[in-house]
């Protein structure tokens, strides 16, 4: 089914719209950005990939994704789901720059959509998401058409 925001959370946003469907992958952005070059980097291709990350300086951010598109990990993805990410003063940085824009800059060139501001990753009031099943990313939101649970 859909999956909807905690209640009191922000509206999810559109930053590149269209509609887009995949296996939803990804994760912690440190970690895909550390897994470049291993066994354990995952095959991204046509997936709908979830970024987030937690306490992190701008120009890390900045970094990773750049080091993930010169690796050619997000070269085919089918869109990108951006959770809940707050940017840390520790280094040179901007007051007002966000995880969003980061992310917007960056990856806006890949042509593909990106919704932003999904609560998921570290915080409080987090949605556990079915990473590894089939989803629907559109303007509006994130959905999970088949079933990812079964009756044993």
């Amino acid at each position: 089914g859909t999956i909807a925001q905690p209640e009191g959370r922000p509206r999810l946003r559109s930053l590149a719209g269209g509609r887009a469907d995949g296996v939803l992958a990804g994760g912690n952005l440190s970690l895909l950005a550390a897994s470049v070059g291993t066994d354990d980097a995952p095959d991204l291709d046509g997936a709908l990939v979830l970024l987030e990350d937690v306490g992190e300086p701008a120009y890390r951010i900045d970094r990773m994704l750049t080091h993930l598109l010169r690796a050619g990990l997000l070269a085919a993805v089918s869109g990108i789901v951006l959770a809940e990410t707050e940017i840390v003063g520790d280094g040179p940085t901007f007051e007002d720059i966000t995880f969003e824009d980061i992310a917007f800059e960056r990856l806006s060139g890949l042509g593909v959509p990106i919704l932003a501001g999904l609560a998921a990753g570290h915080g409080s009031d987090q949605l556990t998401l079915p990473l590894g099943a089939r989803a629907v990313l559109d303007g509006t939101g994130l959905t999970v058409p088949d079933p990812v649970t079964s009756d044993i």
